[in-house]
């Protein structure tokens, strides 16, 4: 029975000595370092997202102003509308290219790897 009032009275000085020490500051300056941290992600977030849509315009841009021998005309004038993974050899990287020449107004397909 000595041990165990020994044992009570020492976790009794213990709760004693925690609930003198300011543990809300604590957990309110973790809590501040945890909502400068959550700022710095969203906005490193929306700088990301804001250089991510204007790499895509950029692709895009790129990518239509592409221009294909036309084989109708023979003219450097097909205009890149769409590329799709082609459906039986997208898989070792084969797209299908699709364009309508500037000069005759023709659509066409081109099968190409990339």
């Amino acid at each position: 029975m000595n041990g165990s009032v020994r044992f009570r009275g020492n976790i009794m000085g213990i709760l004693d000595i925690l609930k003198e020490i300011p543990l809300s500051a604590v957990l309110k300056e973790r809590l501040t370092e945890q909502d400068k941290r959550m700022s710095a992600l969203e906005a490193e977030n929306k700088i990301l997202k804001t250089e991510n849509a204007v790499l895509k315009g950029q692709s895009i841009t790129s990518q239509s102003q592409a221009l294909d021998a036309c084989p109708y005309c023979n003219q450097l004038a097909g205009i890149l509308q769409e590329r799709k993974r082609h459906e039986l050899f997208g898989e070792a990287g084969v797209f299908t290219h699709f364009y309508q020449c500037s000069n005759c107004q023709k659509t066409y397909e081109k099968d190409k790897r990339t």
